[in-house]
Order: C-alpha cells, then structure tokens, then sequence
C-alpha cells in the first residue's frame, strides 16, 4: 500500500475544516511509498545539544494519553498552549483543537501518545479520524506539541514515529485508512 503524509497551511481550525470537506484539502509536502519506511527512520540524536543533561533515549516514556485522567487533559492543554505560544504562524487556538477534537470522538486513542521524562508531560501527538474527497478515510495528525525547553531534541519525532509504528499495524484491520495527513504550516517541521 502507499501512505501520503501531506501537509496544509493556515490556521489549525481552518486546516481541520478543509481536510474535512469535500476533497478542498490539497495536499502538499512529501509522499511516503510506505508508512514502514517513515517509523523506521534513523533514531535521532538526542545528545546533540551540550545543555540536555540526560540520556533522552533512556529516559522517556511514550504511552497513549489517559483519557480517564482530568489532570493529565489539563497539562496536555497547558503543554499545547505554551508550545505554541512562542510560534508566530500559530493563531492560538491548538489547545481548543485538541479539545473540539476529542469532542468529537474522532480521536484515535490508540495514536494519539504523550511523551513523558520523570513522569512529567513533555511531548503530545494527536491523531483522529477524517476523510478525504468524501469517502477515503485517513488519520490527521494535528497538532504535535513539546515543551519549549525540550524542542529539537527528537522527542517530537519519537512520538510521531510510536504512532506510526502503532498505525502501520492498524491498517490491517479492514477499512483502515491509508493515509497519514500532517495538518500545520510547514514551518514547524
């Protein structure tokens, strides 16, 4: 099977919107000939930057987000909004796309992870559920957050390669979408 990761501009609602409605989302970015060849990129370095004292690779945990625990929804929205804050194309509102999200019940929980370094929240991808052109089912992945202080250390890039692991064996499931659509301004990948 091919897989197609895409991704689109403006703001995360309007982003959301277009990949929802009839086939308007146009996809741009990089096509994947297989969702197997992006989970087994080369790992990242995590020790590359002088001021990261711990071994990352061995220190982070990366688990599917608790839905039953209002605590860790409250830092997953305090995560978001902060990472965000500091990007200047952000419009503000990821925090309240998580939550229209899970709303919803087009959240993937089985995708949708929280990285965490001393059992505190560093990292959040969210997946969930769309269509493109009306009837050809796919995962959004929108937004992906880390904290400001632990960015460009590949804990993003560990997330979004857990659940890609994690979605390459869901799609043998009948019906399982094909496609990965990465919603954001390229900018912040």
């Amino acid at each position: 099977r091919d897989f197609t990761a895409a991704i689109g501009c403006g703001s995360p609602r309007r982003r959301l919107n277009a990949a929802r409605t009839a086939g308007s989302f146009a996809p741009i970015g990089l096509s994947l000939r297989s969702l197997h060849n992006v989970a087994h990129l080369p790992a990242p370095q995590f020790n590359r930057h002088a001021n990261f004292k711990s071994n990352l690779a061995e220190t982070l945990v990366i688990r599917p987000e608790n839905a039953a625990d209002p605590a860790e929804y409250a830092a997953i929205a305090d995560l978001v909004e902060r990472a965000f804050r500091a990007v200047p194309e952000s419009d503000g509102t990821e925090g309240a796309l998580v939550a229209a999200l899970r709303a919803s019940g087009d959240v993937v929980a089985d995708l949708t992870l929280v990285a965490l370094e001393s059992e505190r929240i560093v990292g959040h991808v969210l997946f969930s559920r769309m269509h493109v052109g009306g009837d050809t089912p796919a995962w959004a992945l929108a937004p992906l957050a880390v904290t400001t202080e632990k960015q460009r250390m590949g804990i993003g890039s560990a997330l979004v390669r857990r659940a890609l692991e994690r979605a390459r064996q869901a799609d043998k499931a009948p019906g399982a979408p094909r496609f990965v659509i990465v919603l954001g301004d390229s900018c912040c990948f």
